[in-house]
Protein backbone atom coordinates (compact mmCIF):
# COMPACT_ATOMS: atom_id res chain seq x y z
CA UNK A 1 0.00 0.00 0.00
CA UNK A 2 1.16 3.63 -1.08
CA UNK A 3 1.09 6.48 1.18
CA UNK A 4 0.21 9.77 0.01
CA UNK A 5 -0.12 13.40 0.91
CA UNK A 6 -1.71 16.59 -0.43
CA UNK A 7 0.10 20.45 -0.27
CA UNK A 8 -0.93 23.05 -2.40
CA UNK A 9 -0.03 26.88 -2.04
CA UNK A 10 -2.09 29.41 -4.01
CA UNK A 11 -3.84 33.15 -2.85
CA UNK A 12 -6.51 31.78 -0.57
CA UNK A 13 -4.25 29.11 1.73
CA UNK A 14 -4.54 29.36 5.34
CA UNK A 15 -0.60 31.41 6.33
CA UNK A 16 1.42 28.85 7.85
CA UNK A 17 -0.93 26.17 7.17
CA UNK A 18 -2.65 27.15 9.97
CA UNK A 19 0.82 27.03 12.02
CA UNK A 20 1.97 29.26 14.36
CA UNK A 21 4.65 30.36 11.54
CA UNK A 22 5.86 28.49 8.59
CA UNK A 23 9.40 27.34 10.10
CA UNK A 24 7.01 25.07 12.19
CA UNK A 25 4.67 24.05 9.03
CA UNK A 26 7.65 22.94 7.57
CA UNK A 27 9.00 20.94 10.71
CA UNK A 28 5.49 19.48 10.83
CA UNK A 29 5.81 18.26 7.15
CA UNK A 30 9.52 17.00 7.15
CA UNK A 31 8.40 14.89 10.58
CA UNK A 32 5.02 13.17 9.09
CA UNK A 33 7.27 13.03 5.44
CA UNK A 34 10.53 10.87 7.29
CA UNK A 35 7.75 8.74 9.41
CA UNK A 36 5.92 8.17 6.23
CA UNK A 37 9.39 6.72 4.70
CA UNK A 38 10.28 4.82 7.04
CA UNK A 39 7.30 2.75 7.18
CA UNK A 40 5.70 2.56 3.69
CA UNK A 41 7.59 1.30 0.78
CA UNK A 42 6.17 4.20 -1.51
CA UNK A 43 5.16 8.15 -0.81
CA UNK A 44 3.55 9.86 -2.85
CA UNK A 45 2.74 13.69 -2.63
CA UNK A 46 0.30 15.37 -4.84
CA UNK A 47 -0.21 19.03 -5.55
CA UNK A 48 0.22 22.10 -7.41
CA UNK A 49 3.36 23.33 -8.88
CA UNK A 50 3.70 26.10 -6.25
CA UNK A 51 3.17 22.95 -3.58
CA UNK A 52 5.46 20.53 -4.68
CA UNK A 53 8.17 22.49 -5.38
CA UNK A 54 8.06 23.99 -1.98
CA UNK A 55 8.60 20.32 -0.69
CA UNK A 56 10.46 18.58 -2.68
CA UNK A 57 13.01 21.38 -3.92
CA UNK A 58 13.47 24.53 -1.08
CA UNK A 59 12.73 21.40 1.65
CA UNK A 60 14.19 18.40 -0.20
CA UNK A 61 11.79 15.54 0.93
CA UNK A 62 12.61 13.21 -1.98
CA UNK A 63 8.73 11.84 -2.72
CA UNK A 64 8.69 8.62 -4.35
CA UNK A 65 6.55 10.14 -7.00
CA UNK A 66 5.20 13.70 -7.50
CA UNK A 67 1.99 14.91 -9.59
CA UNK A 68 0.78 18.49 -10.04
CA UNK A 69 -3.12 17.40 -10.88
CA UNK A 70 -4.61 20.41 -8.59
CA UNK A 71 -2.67 23.08 -11.12
CA UNK A 72 -5.89 22.93 -12.72
CA UNK A 73 -8.00 22.87 -10.00
CA UNK A 74 -7.46 26.31 -8.63
CA UNK A 75 -11.03 27.58 -9.44
CA UNK A 76 -12.57 24.25 -7.74
CA UNK A 77 -10.50 24.63 -4.74
CA UNK A 78 -11.14 28.00 -3.93
CA UNK A 79 -14.14 28.22 -1.81
CA UNK A 80 -13.47 24.42 -0.46
CA UNK A 81 -10.25 23.17 -0.01
CA UNK A 82 -10.67 19.75 1.11
CA UNK A 83 -12.23 19.04 -2.19
CA UNK A 84 -8.66 18.99 -3.11
CA UNK A 85 -7.66 16.15 -1.04
CA UNK A 86 -11.27 14.83 -1.73
CA UNK A 87 -9.94 14.88 -5.66
CA UNK A 88 -6.81 13.06 -4.83
CA UNK A 89 -8.88 10.43 -3.14
CA UNK A 90 -10.41 10.13 -6.09
CA UNK A 91 -7.59 9.41 -8.39
CA UNK A 92 -6.28 6.29 -6.82
CA UNK A 93 -6.64 2.83 -8.78
CA UNK A 94 -4.64 0.98 -6.00
CA UNK A 95 -4.85 0.61 -2.25
CA UNK A 96 -3.59 3.50 -0.23
CA UNK A 97 -3.59 5.93 2.92
CA UNK A 98 -3.59 9.37 2.77
CA UNK A 99 -1.99 11.05 5.48
CA UNK A 100 -2.58 14.73 6.24
CA UNK A 101 1.21 17.21 6.71
CA UNK A 102 0.20 17.29 10.77
CA UNK A 103 0.44 13.46 11.64
CA UNK A 104 3.29 11.76 12.77
CA UNK A 105 2.93 7.95 12.70
CA UNK A 106 5.59 6.62 14.23
CA UNK A 107 4.34 2.96 14.89
CA UNK A 108 3.34 0.95 11.51
CA UNK A 109 0.29 -0.30 11.88
CA UNK A 110 -0.81 -4.39 11.80
CA UNK A 111 -1.08 -5.58 8.47
CA UNK A 112 -4.93 -6.45 9.15
CA UNK A 113 -5.20 -2.92 9.73
CA UNK A 114 -4.32 -1.43 6.27
CA UNK A 115 -5.92 -4.81 4.33
CA UNK A 116 -9.80 -2.96 5.05
CA UNK A 117 -12.30 -1.65 2.41
CA UNK A 118 -11.76 1.22 4.52
CA UNK A 119 -8.87 2.99 7.03
CA UNK A 120 -9.29 6.17 9.31
CA UNK A 121 -7.91 7.35 12.38
CA UNK A 122 -11.24 7.71 14.63
CA UNK A 123 -15.29 8.15 15.00
CA UNK A 124 -15.81 11.94 16.10
CA UNK A 125 -19.30 11.76 18.26
CA UNK A 126 -21.02 14.55 20.20
CA UNK A 127 -19.40 17.40 18.28
CA UNK A 128 -22.78 19.63 17.83
CA UNK A 129 -20.79 21.42 14.08
CA UNK A 130 -22.39 18.44 12.32
CA UNK A 131 -25.48 18.64 14.25
CA UNK A 132 -25.96 22.18 12.97
CA UNK A 133 -24.42 22.27 9.53
CA UNK A 134 -27.01 19.77 8.47
CA UNK A 135 -29.60 21.33 10.67
CA UNK A 136 -29.21 24.71 9.00
CA UNK A 137 -29.15 23.10 5.51
CA UNK A 138 -32.45 21.08 5.90
CA UNK A 139 -33.97 24.40 7.56
CA UNK A 140 -33.01 26.47 4.23
CA UNK A 141 -34.08 23.16 2.01
CA UNK A 142 -31.19 22.75 0.67
CA UNK A 143 -30.62 19.56 -1.87
CA UNK A 144 -29.54 16.74 -0.25
CA UNK A 145 -28.81 13.10 -1.26
CA UNK A 146 -31.88 10.75 -0.35
CA UNK A 147 -30.58 8.61 1.74
CA UNK A 148 -29.82 11.28 3.89
CA UNK A 149 -33.51 11.64 5.13
CA UNK A 150 -33.21 8.68 7.44
CA UNK A 151 -30.10 10.52 9.49
CA UNK A 152 -31.26 11.26 12.90
CA UNK A 153 -30.09 15.01 13.94
CA UNK A 154 -29.44 13.32 17.48
CA UNK A 155 -27.39 11.04 17.11
CA UNK A 156 -24.69 12.66 13.96
CA UNK A 157 -21.37 11.54 13.90
CA UNK A 158 -18.43 11.83 11.46
CA UNK A 159 -15.07 10.35 10.68
CA UNK A 160 -11.97 12.42 11.55
CA UNK A 161 -9.76 12.14 8.30
CA UNK A 162 -5.62 12.85 9.63
CA UNK A 163 -5.33 9.27 7.95
CA UNK A 164 -7.46 8.28 5.12
CA UNK A 165 -8.00 5.29 2.80
CA UNK A 166 -8.48 1.54 1.86
CA UNK A 167 -8.56 -1.08 -0.80
CA UNK A 168 -12.37 0.53 -1.87
CA UNK A 169 -11.21 2.53 -4.45
CA UNK A 170 -14.51 2.94 -6.42
CA UNK A 171 -15.77 4.40 -3.18
CA UNK A 172 -13.46 7.41 -3.09
CA UNK A 173 -14.24 8.26 -6.75
CA UNK A 174 -17.91 7.71 -5.60
CA UNK A 175 -17.18 10.19 -3.24
CA UNK A 176 -15.53 13.05 -4.78
CA UNK A 177 -18.43 12.78 -7.87
CA UNK A 178 -21.35 13.08 -4.96
CA UNK A 179 -19.34 15.75 -2.80
CA UNK A 180 -19.19 18.13 -6.00
CA UNK A 181 -22.53 17.71 -6.76
CA UNK A 182 -23.63 18.39 -3.50
CA UNK A 183 -21.57 21.46 -2.94
CA UNK A 184 -22.78 22.79 -6.67
CA UNK A 185 -26.48 22.00 -5.93
CA UNK A 186 -26.27 24.71 -2.72
CA UNK A 187 -23.88 27.19 -3.54
CA UNK A 188 -26.28 29.65 -2.93
CA UNK A 189 -27.16 28.66 0.15
CA UNK A 190 -23.24 28.22 1.17
CA UNK A 191 -22.09 31.42 0.51
CA UNK A 192 -25.45 33.20 2.51
CA UNK A 193 -24.38 31.38 5.74
CA UNK A 194 -20.59 31.46 4.86
CA UNK A 195 -19.90 33.32 8.00
CA UNK A 196 -22.39 31.77 10.08
CA UNK A 197 -23.46 28.01 11.01
CA UNK A 198 -21.66 26.87 7.32
CA UNK A 199 -18.63 28.29 8.39
CA UNK A 200 -16.83 25.34 8.19
CA UNK A 201 -18.40 23.42 5.36
CA UNK A 202 -15.47 21.78 4.26
CA UNK A 203 -14.99 20.11 7.43
CA UNK A 204 -18.43 18.78 7.31
CA UNK A 205 -18.00 17.68 3.63
CA UNK A 206 -14.91 16.18 4.00
CA UNK A 207 -15.38 14.33 7.21
CA UNK A 208 -19.37 13.91 7.74
CA UNK A 209 -20.35 13.35 3.81
CA UNK A 210 -17.92 10.31 3.53
CA UNK A 211 -18.92 8.41 6.75
CA UNK A 212 -22.56 8.64 5.78
CA UNK A 213 -21.44 7.66 2.48
CA UNK A 214 -19.15 4.76 3.48
CA UNK A 215 -23.09 3.52 5.85
CA UNK A 216 -24.65 3.69 2.85
CA UNK A 217 -22.24 1.56 0.81
CA UNK A 218 -22.14 -0.99 3.59
CA UNK A 219 -18.37 0.02 4.01
CA UNK A 220 -16.11 -1.94 6.12
CA UNK A 221 -13.95 1.18 8.47
CA UNK A 222 -11.51 -0.17 10.11
CA UNK A 223 -10.21 2.68 12.95
CA UNK A 224 -7.10 3.42 13.94
CA UNK A 225 -7.77 5.36 17.52
CA UNK A 226 -10.49 5.15 19.61
CA UNK A 227 -13.57 7.15 19.42
CA UNK A 228 -13.63 10.87 19.97
CA UNK A 229 -16.40 12.17 22.03
CA UNK A 230 -17.04 15.63 22.29
CA UNK A 231 -13.82 16.24 20.44
CA UNK A 232 -12.05 15.16 23.32
CA UNK A 233 -8.63 13.99 20.64
CA UNK A 234 -6.16 13.55 24.04
CA UNK A 235 -4.75 10.14 22.75
CA UNK A 236 -3.79 11.33 19.37
CA UNK A 237 -2.14 14.80 21.06
CA UNK A 238 -0.61 12.85 23.80
CA UNK A 239 3.14 13.51 23.59
CA UNK A 240 3.65 12.14 27.25
CA UNK A 241 2.58 8.33 25.88
CA UNK A 242 5.88 6.46 24.37
CA UNK A 243 5.61 2.84 23.81
CA UNK A 244 8.56 1.67 25.79
CA UNK A 245 9.42 -1.10 23.27
CA UNK A 246 10.53 1.71 20.57
CA UNK A 247 10.82 4.44 22.92
CA UNK A 248 8.23 6.51 20.44
CA UNK A 249 5.28 7.48 20.78
CA UNK A 250 2.57 5.79 18.88
CA UNK A 251 0.37 8.03 16.65
CA UNK A 252 0.09 12.30 17.00
CA UNK A 253 -2.32 14.46 14.91
CA UNK A 254 -1.70 18.17 16.05
CA UNK A 255 -5.20 19.20 14.20
CA UNK A 256 -6.84 22.48 14.22
CA UNK A 257 -5.81 25.12 17.43
CA UNK A 258 -3.26 22.58 18.57
CA UNK A 259 -0.89 24.02 15.95
CA UNK A 260 -1.57 27.11 18.02
CA UNK A 261 0.21 25.70 20.84
CA UNK A 262 3.62 26.61 21.39
CA UNK A 263 4.36 23.29 23.67
CA UNK A 264 3.33 21.44 21.36
CA UNK A 265 5.26 22.88 18.78
CA UNK A 266 8.69 22.67 20.55
CA UNK A 267 8.00 19.12 21.49
CA UNK A 268 7.18 18.38 17.39
CA UNK A 269 10.85 20.11 16.65
CA UNK A 270 12.26 18.12 19.38
CA UNK A 271 11.48 14.87 17.20
CA UNK A 272 12.80 16.13 14.25
CA UNK A 273 16.11 17.18 15.60
CA UNK A 274 16.05 13.50 17.17
CA UNK A 275 15.37 11.35 14.20
CA UNK A 276 16.81 14.17 11.47
CA UNK A 277 18.72 16.96 12.59
CA UNK A 278 19.99 17.70 9.20
CA UNK A 279 16.76 18.54 8.36
CA UNK A 280 16.06 20.86 10.96
CA UNK A 281 18.96 22.40 10.02
CA UNK A 282 18.01 22.72 6.55
CA UNK A 283 14.84 24.86 7.40
CA UNK A 284 16.72 26.96 9.95
CA UNK A 285 19.13 27.62 7.12
CA UNK A 286 15.97 28.78 4.83
CA UNK A 287 14.05 30.90 7.46
CA UNK A 288 17.59 32.21 9.19
CA UNK A 289 16.57 35.90 7.09
CA UNK A 290 12.75 35.75 8.35
CA UNK A 291 13.60 34.43 11.70
CA UNK A 292 15.74 37.54 12.45
CA UNK A 293 13.08 39.78 10.36
CA UNK A 294 9.98 38.91 12.48
CA UNK A 295 8.31 37.99 9.11
CA UNK A 296 5.88 34.83 10.83
CA UNK A 297 2.34 34.60 11.58
CA UNK A 298 1.77 35.12 15.28
CA UNK A 299 -0.65 33.58 17.37
CA UNK A 300 -3.81 34.89 17.03
CA UNK A 301 -6.37 33.10 19.22
CA UNK A 302 -9.35 35.65 18.49
CA UNK A 303 -9.70 33.80 14.95
CA UNK A 304 -9.41 30.46 16.59
CA UNK A 305 -12.17 30.09 19.08
CA UNK A 306 -10.35 26.11 20.71
CA UNK A 307 -7.98 28.22 21.52
CA UNK A 308 -8.23 28.25 25.70
CA UNK A 309 -9.70 31.90 26.79
CA UNK A 310 -7.01 34.45 27.46
CA UNK A 311 -7.23 37.82 28.17
CA UNK A 312 -3.69 38.65 28.14
CA UNK A 313 -2.08 37.35 24.70
CA UNK A 314 1.24 38.18 23.75
CA UNK A 315 3.33 36.85 20.68
CA UNK A 316 6.93 37.43 21.42
CA UNK A 317 9.49 38.35 24.36
CA UNK A 318 10.15 41.97 23.59
CA UNK A 319 6.19 42.64 23.43
CA UNK A 320 6.11 41.28 27.72
CA UNK A 321 9.15 43.38 28.22
CA UNK A 322 7.39 46.36 26.60
CA UNK A 323 4.50 46.23 28.62
CA UNK A 324 5.45 44.27 31.97
CA UNK A 325 2.92 45.76 34.21
CA UNK A 326 0.06 45.82 31.83
CA UNK A 327 -2.27 44.01 34.15
CA UNK A 328 -1.55 45.91 37.35
CA UNK A 329 -1.33 49.30 35.77
CA UNK A 330 -5.47 48.48 34.90
CA UNK A 331 -6.15 48.07 38.71
CA UNK A 332 -4.01 51.13 40.35
CA UNK A 333 -7.12 53.52 39.57
CA UNK A 334 -9.23 50.98 41.77
CA UNK A 335 -6.49 50.78 44.97
CA UNK A 336 -7.74 51.59 48.38
CA UNK A 337 -5.96 51.68 51.65
CA UNK A 338 -3.19 49.39 52.55
CA UNK A 339 -5.60 47.24 53.96
CA UNK A 340 -8.02 46.65 51.56
CA UNK A 341 -8.91 43.62 49.24
CA UNK A 342 -7.69 45.95 46.23
CA UNK A 343 -4.86 46.62 47.77
CA UNK A 344 -4.04 43.14 48.53
CA UNK A 345 -4.84 41.70 44.81
CA UNK A 346 -2.19 44.44 43.26
CA UNK A 347 0.21 43.56 45.25
CA UNK A 348 -0.19 39.80 44.22
CA UNK A 349 -0.18 41.54 40.74
CA UNK A 350 2.97 43.21 40.98
CA UNK A 351 4.57 39.67 42.44
CA UNK A 352 3.30 38.23 39.73
CA UNK A 353 4.34 40.56 37.07
CA UNK A 354 8.16 40.66 38.67
CA UNK A 355 8.26 36.65 39.08
CA UNK A 356 6.82 36.29 35.22
CA UNK A 357 9.53 38.64 34.20
CA UNK A 358 12.29 36.56 36.10
CA UNK A 359 11.40 33.55 34.43
CA UNK A 360 11.05 34.71 31.18
CA UNK A 361 14.46 35.55 31.63
CA UNK A 362 15.61 32.34 32.73
CA UNK A 363 13.78 31.23 29.20
CA UNK A 364 15.49 33.29 26.83
CA UNK A 365 19.01 32.71 28.18
CA UNK A 366 18.51 28.76 28.36
CA UNK A 367 20.77 27.30 25.07
CA UNK A 368 18.91 25.23 22.67
CA UNK A 369 20.82 22.25 23.57
CA UNK A 370 19.60 22.01 26.97
CA UNK A 371 15.85 22.16 25.74
CA UNK A 372 16.09 19.38 23.66
CA UNK A 373 18.41 17.27 26.11
CA UNK A 374 15.47 17.83 28.64
CA UNK A 375 13.19 16.74 26.18
CA UNK A 376 15.10 13.18 26.08
CA UNK A 377 15.02 12.93 29.39
CA UNK A 378 11.32 14.05 29.51
CA UNK A 379 10.64 11.47 26.88
CA UNK A 380 12.58 8.25 29.14
CA UNK A 381 10.60 9.46 32.21
CA UNK A 382 7.40 8.99 29.83
CA UNK A 383 8.90 5.46 28.78
CA UNK A 384 8.84 3.85 32.32
CA UNK A 385 5.61 2.41 34.52
CA UNK A 386 4.64 4.12 37.91
CA UNK A 387 6.23 1.20 39.65
CA UNK A 388 9.97 2.39 38.23
CA UNK A 389 9.52 5.79 38.70
CA UNK A 390 7.46 5.85 42.27
CA UNK A 391 10.62 6.21 44.21
CA UNK A 392 11.82 8.75 42.54
CA UNK A 393 12.00 12.60 44.10
CA UNK A 394 10.29 15.55 42.78
CA UNK A 395 10.19 19.13 43.50
CA UNK A 396 9.27 22.00 41.81
CA UNK A 397 11.71 24.10 39.03
CA UNK A 398 10.86 27.90 40.97
CA UNK A 399 13.19 29.34 37.85
CA UNK A 400 10.40 28.17 35.53
CA UNK A 401 7.68 28.70 37.30
CA UNK A 402 4.91 31.61 37.97
CA UNK A 403 2.27 31.69 41.07
CA UNK A 404 -0.43 33.80 42.39
CA UNK A 405 -3.10 33.98 44.89
CA UNK A 406 -5.14 35.33 42.20
CA UNK A 407 -6.02 34.33 38.47
CA UNK A 408 -4.35 36.78 36.26
CA UNK A 409 -4.88 34.74 33.12
CA UNK A 410 -8.74 34.52 32.64
CA UNK A 411 -12.07 34.38 34.49
CA UNK A 412 -12.07 30.69 35.59
CA UNK A 413 -11.92 30.05 39.78
CA UNK A 414 -10.07 27.47 40.81
CA UNK A 415 -10.09 25.71 44.29
CA UNK A 416 -6.67 25.35 44.07
CA UNK A 417 -4.43 27.29 46.83
CA UNK A 418 -2.56 29.08 43.93
CA UNK A 419 -2.89 29.79 40.82
CA UNK A 420 0.18 28.35 38.43
CA UNK A 421 1.57 29.65 34.86
CA UNK A 422 3.32 27.87 32.32
CA UNK A 423 5.55 30.58 30.15
CA UNK A 424 7.02 28.83 27.02
CA UNK A 425 9.35 30.21 24.13
CA UNK A 426 10.71 28.60 20.98
CA UNK A 427 14.03 27.52 20.43
CA UNK A 428 15.15 30.58 18.43
CA UNK A 429 13.33 32.98 21.24
CA UNK A 430 10.98 34.85 18.72
CA UNK A 431 7.94 33.30 20.12
CA UNK A 432 6.05 33.38 23.59
CA UNK A 433 3.23 32.24 25.30
CA UNK A 434 1.94 31.58 28.49
CA UNK A 435 -1.39 29.86 29.58
CA UNK A 436 -2.24 28.65 33.36
CA UNK A 437 -2.13 25.50 33.93
CA UNK A 438 -5.62 23.27 34.40
CA UNK A 439 -7.21 22.93 38.41
CA UNK A 440 -5.89 19.63 38.88
CA UNK A 441 -2.36 20.68 37.81
CA UNK A 442 -2.50 23.60 40.22
CA UNK A 443 -3.89 21.33 42.68
CA UNK A 444 -0.49 18.98 42.35
CA UNK A 445 1.85 21.71 42.46
CA UNK A 446 0.37 23.35 45.45
CA UNK A 447 1.31 19.97 47.34
CA UNK A 448 5.39 20.14 46.39
CA UNK A 449 6.22 22.93 48.70
CA UNK A 450 9.04 20.62 49.50
CA UNK A 451 10.48 17.76 47.85
CA UNK A 452 8.89 14.58 47.79
CA UNK A 453 9.34 10.90 46.50
CA UNK A 454 5.82 10.88 43.75
CA UNK A 455 4.52 7.70 46.12
CA UNK A 456 4.34 9.73 48.91
CA UNK A 457 2.88 12.51 46.65
CA UNK A 458 0.79 9.99 45.32
CA UNK A 459 -0.77 9.29 49.04
CA UNK A 460 -1.63 13.11 49.60
CA UNK A 461 -2.86 13.50 45.92
CA UNK A 462 -5.32 11.23 46.74
CA UNK A 463 -6.22 12.66 50.28
CA UNK A 464 -6.12 16.19 49.57
CA UNK A 465 -7.32 16.26 45.87
CA UNK A 466 -9.13 13.59 44.25
CA UNK A 467 -8.47 9.70 44.34
CA UNK A 468 -9.38 9.15 40.74
CA UNK A 469 -6.32 11.75 40.00
CA UNK A 470 -4.23 10.09 37.37
CA UNK A 471 -0.63 11.44 39.22
CA UNK A 472 1.38 9.87 36.69
CA UNK A 473 -0.13 11.39 33.79
CA UNK A 474 0.12 14.92 35.33
CA UNK A 475 3.92 14.28 36.54
CA UNK A 476 4.36 13.28 32.82
CA UNK A 477 3.07 16.60 31.65
CA UNK A 478 4.25 18.64 34.37
CA UNK A 479 8.45 17.41 33.81
CA UNK A 480 7.62 17.96 30.32
CA UNK A 481 6.82 21.81 31.15
CA UNK A 482 9.79 21.36 32.84
CA UNK A 483 8.29 23.17 36.08
CA UNK A 484 9.61 20.49 37.94
CA UNK A 485 12.67 18.43 38.64
CA UNK A 486 13.04 14.70 39.05
CA UNK A 487 15.82 13.01 40.88
CA UNK A 488 18.34 11.42 40.57
CA UNK A 489 18.32 12.27 37.31
CA UNK A 490 20.78 9.22 36.53
CA UNK A 491 17.59 7.01 36.42
CA UNK A 492 16.29 8.65 33.61
CA UNK A 493 19.98 7.66 31.92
Amino acid sequence: MNAIQTYWISGNSVPAGGWINRRFEYISWSLSFFLLKRNFAQVHLYGNTPGVLTLSEELGLKYDKVFTCLDTTEEQISDLWTMAKIYVYSLQETPFVHVDGDVFWFNFPPKDFLSSEVVAQCLEIGDPFYHDVLKTIRENHGSLPAYWDKINLNSVFAINMGILGGHHVQLFKKFYDEALNFYHENLKLFRKHSSGSLKYLYIFIEQFFFSVLARENNASIKLLKKTAFKNDFSEVLNFNKVLPSTGEPDFLHLLGSYKYRLNYCNKMEFWLKKLWPAQLQKIDACFNAEITGGAFLRLNPENEKRLPFSKWIYNSPEEVFSDLNQRSSALYNQLGDEDSAEFQKYRDCLDFESKRKQVLEVLLDEKEDAVFQHFESHNRFCSKPFEEIRDLTVELNESKLVKSRNNWFNNLEYKSKNYWYHLIVDTKKTCFQEFLFSEPDCKILDLMSHPITINDLKYMAEEKTDPRVNLHEILKSLFGEGVIKVSPQTHLM
